[in-house]
């Protein structure tokens, strides 16, 4: 769940997580970073399991068991009857119970009681616990209407599926991953582009033979119902780019780059492109260049980016962090096809 958080006492790393609008979005990096605080002290707590709490605290729990070399057990909390279901019997074990987030304690109570209840010695963890609710680990946080923190898990609740639900801000439904929303780059996945020489050399003429272009006669599978156009085209094109498209396929949300505020350096390109994704609350983005796509990567890492290779039709997953003694992005990559 997104917390309305004000934190004190951390800081990370500038280059993992991304302010948007009052919503701050936290990576894997961050979290595991802010986790490992916690692992020596709770080596000295002698836990003898692990229990994360469905579905949150499954990946803090995770890393935790990890890092402590200790079994893994699961409980889930069914939100209507309150009652707990458990995966695994601890009983009368010292247990490590774990969340991403005690705002209310609603969740990680009833639990830590249930387990109790079971001869259980319960110490928790969380990764946001919101005073005055006391966990006893966790990065402590005042509650701040103003601004909103963000796990990787939690990227669907932004998407216009989830707020099509009532879902802004608040839990979804198990059943989530349809809610995945994407943004399309243009040129390049859907359309061919001229070579920039044809629009330095007669910019109208190349503007009138680039809407006669057809799509190209291969392009990804798209679900049209979870997906917007954020094309690099500047505002004054998006009257016959709409055109273009509305003659090949069907209508969906086209957002095109404000040359007002926004250059046409790929720095630049890359800024709108990220800005724009997140303030649509959009969980993956496809880029058909392969610069503007590790640009976007290391602006947005709790977005799931993926470079267009249209020689091979494959997507390629961009991981990227900034390195500031050489001042260029690094990547890695990770391949899959895109059917279609």
């Amino acid at each position: 769940m997104p917390l309305p958080l004000s934190l004190h006492g951390f800081s990370c790393n500038r280059q993992s997580h991304q302010q948007v609008m009052n919503r701050t979005f936290f990576s894997y990096r961050d979290i595991e970073n802010m986790l490992e605080r916690f692992v020596a002290p709770l080596r000295e707590r002698q836990c003898e399991v692990v229990v994360a709490i469905l579905r949150g605290g499954l990946f803090p729990a995770h890393f935790l068991a990890n890092e402590l070399g200790l079994p893994m057990r699961f409980i889930q909390l069914d939100r209507d009857s309150g009652t707990p279901t458990m995966l695994g019997d601890v009983s009368g074990q010292r247990v490590l119970l774990v969340d991403d987030s005690c705002c209310t304690g609603r969740t990680m109570a009833p639990c830590k009681v249930w387990l109790e209840a079971r001869g259980c010695e319960v110490i928790t963890c969380a990764i946001f616990a919101v005073r005055p609710v006391r966990v006893d680990f966790a990065v402590e946080a005042e509650p701040s209407p103003a601004q909103e923190w963000v796990v990787p898990w939690e990227r669907r609740v932004f998407t216009p599926g989830a707020r099509a639900l009532g879902g802004d801000g608040k839990y979804l439904p198990m059943n989530d991953a349809h809610l995945s929303f994407y943004a399309w780059d243009l040129d390049g996945i859907f359309v061919p582009d001229l070579a920039r020489e044809e629009y330095e050399a007669d910019l109208q003429d190349a503007l009138a033979r680039r809407d006669d272009l057809p799509p190209l006669d291969r392009i990804p599978a798209i679900d049209f119902r979870n997906a917007a156009i954020v094309s690099a085209r500047p505002i004054v094109d998006a009257s016959r780019t709409r055109r273009w498209w509305a003659r090949h396929f069907p209508l969906l949300p086209m957002y095109f780059r404000d040359d007002r505020q926004y250059g046409n350096s790929p720095e630049e390109v890359a800024r709108y492109k990220t800005e724009a994704a997140l303030a649509l609350g959009a969980t993956h983005f496809v880029e058909s260049d392969l610069h503007i796509a590790t640009l976007i990567a290391v602006r947005a890492p709790m977005l799931r980016v993926q470079w267009f290779d249209r020689k091979t039709h494959t997507a390629i997953a961009i991981s990227a962090w900034e390195m500031r003694h050489a001042g260029t992005p690094a990547a890695h990559v990770r391949q899959g096809v895109l059917s279609g």
